[in-house]
């Protein structure tokens, strides 16, 4: 029998030589041929290992291909889990999120001055708000919360609002604090005495009138323009011209003089109607009125309505020191010529 020839090594050979025998098989019982396959097999994994860069240690110096979308990568190059990865010369702008150690992203962008965590509209009053109230900002117009965190108008927050309230205790400037009550309404009628003094000649009623809301928007006082004089003249009764009601009549230092109105008209008052529209006491001094205890206008002279300033003409009065009906009709008429003061009525609740 013929022996089968066996190739020669040669160092040209090589590669050439492992794969004839690789495609071809070895004789039986040559261990050699086993050995060589399992070289190669060896040989394969290890590239793949490198490849694969497990655990980022090993590197082979290898590059891979590039990725279709013309960016590169070197395998082997040791990585850093969680880590933000850097931008791949794709052209794209930097991304303003971060990746987390879950594998998810956080958004990095400012949070805006309105809305949202943080800002006017959470219901948290953060620094730079007076208020928040979340939804129920902006509703109302009045004690609550205005749609950029401010704080609307309220009763007792120390300013008048005279848009939203007839008084306000709170406020420094609010000359009739004491009569106000918690909820921001009057509790009464504010009644004084004039702290200027006038001749018969003021012009009537219109006249009168005038004097008084000139005086009370001088002190400050709230509402100056619906003031009236304790006046009648030409049919025109004082106490028709004032507010009727069942609550105090008040001086302006809170104290009161009558506790209704009909208090008021009785003749007999608590105290004596003596303080002026700068919350001052003036004493006893003769006060204009033409008008009788009961309110009801006087028979007595006027000066012509209170048109004139003869000294030979004549009108009645009060005095402002009394508690009887002295207050409103002493008896006396003053000369048109003389300087007497009035009295003023706020409105009415």
């Amino acid at each position: 029998m013929q022996q089968p020839s066996i190739p020669q090594w040669s160092a040209s050979a090589g590669p050439a030589l492992v794969l004839t025998l690789f495609l071809g098989g070895c004789p039986d019982g040559d261990d050699g041929g086993s050995s060589a396959t399992e070289s190669s097999a060896s040989a394969t994994e290890a590239t793949t290992d490198a490849s694969a860069g497990d655990d980022g240690d090993a590197t082979s110096g290898t590059t891979a291909s590039p990725p279709p979308d013309g960016t590169t990568s070197t395998t082997g190059a040791p990585s850093t889990s969680g880590s933000t990865e850097s931008s791949m010369a794709t052209g794209d702008e930097p991304s303003s999120s971060s990746t987390d150690s879950s594998g998810g992203t956080t958004d990095m962008s400012s949070t805006g001055t309105t809305g949202g965590i943080g800002g006017c509209g959470d219901e948290l009053e953060d620094e730079g708000e007076e208020c928040d109230l979340g939804e129920l900002n902006g509703e109302g117009d009045y004690g609550g919360c205005n749609a950029d965190c401010t704080l609307q108008p309220a009763c007792k927050d120390g300013k008048y609002q005279p848009d939203f309230e007839a008084c306000d205790p709170s406020a420094d400037e609010f000359e009739e604090a004491a009569i106000c009550t918690d909820v921001c309404t009057w509790d009464g009628v504010i009644v004084f005495v004039s702290s200027e003094s006038f001749e018969g000649d003021f012009g009537g009623l219109a006249g009168a009138d005038q004097h008084c809301r000139n005086l009370a928007a001088a002190a400050g006082l709230v509402m100056p323009e619906q003031y009236r004089a304790w006046l009648s003249v030409g049919g025109n009764h004082a106490a028709d011209r004032i507010p009727r009601v069942d609550h105090p009549y008040y001086r302006l230092d809170g104290l009161e003089i009558a506790m209704t109105d009909d208090d008021l008209l009785d003749g007999a008052l608590l105290l004596p109607p003596n303080i002026t529209e700068k919350n001052k006491s003036i004493g006893s001094v003769p006060v204009w009125t033409n008008t009788a205890t009961d309110g009801s206008m006087s028979n007595g002279e006027n000066c012509q309505s209170f048109t004139i300033s003869d000294g030979k003409k004549y009108g009645y009065g009060g005095l402002s020191g009394a508690t009887d009906k002295y207050w409103t009709d002493a008896g006396l008429g003053s000369s048109c010529s003389d300087d007497l003061h009035l009295y003023c009525f706020s409105a009415a609740l």
